[in-house]
């Protein structure tokens, strides 16, 4: 975990368990906030069933960690189809583009 503290990236998922993320992402996330790493991009991307409540918890820790989230979080109903996995692809490649111009400035 301690790698994120060095990391540029953090991008985070979870399918939605109960209304909220699962209890292993919640602790991660509980976690990686205590340990207030900086100047980190992200998104993040999850799975539901009746609701979809993960991913936008997911973006409201990442905001309270004061992480730039600079491509749209993913979310889909069950399993994903090529138009999913093609916004999935569209966020890898926008981190990464966005990463790679701050490294470069």
């Amino acid at each position: 975990v301690y790698e994120v503290l060095e990391a540029g990236v953090l991008i985070v998922g979870s399918s939605t368990l109960n209304n909220n993320m699962l209890p292993q992402m919640a602790d991660v996330m509980t976690y990686l906030k205590g340990l207030k790493p900086v100047n980190l991009i992200g998104a993040a991307f999850g799975s539901y069933g009746w609701s979809g409540e993960s991913v936008k918890d997911l973006e409201a820790i990442l905001r309270e960690m004061k992480v730039d989230i600079v491509a749209d979080s993913v979310s889909v109903k069950h399993v994903p189809g090529s138009d999913v996995l093609e916004k999935c692809s569209k966020l890898g490649k926008t981190i990464a583009a966005e990463l790679k111009k701050r490294i470069s400035n």
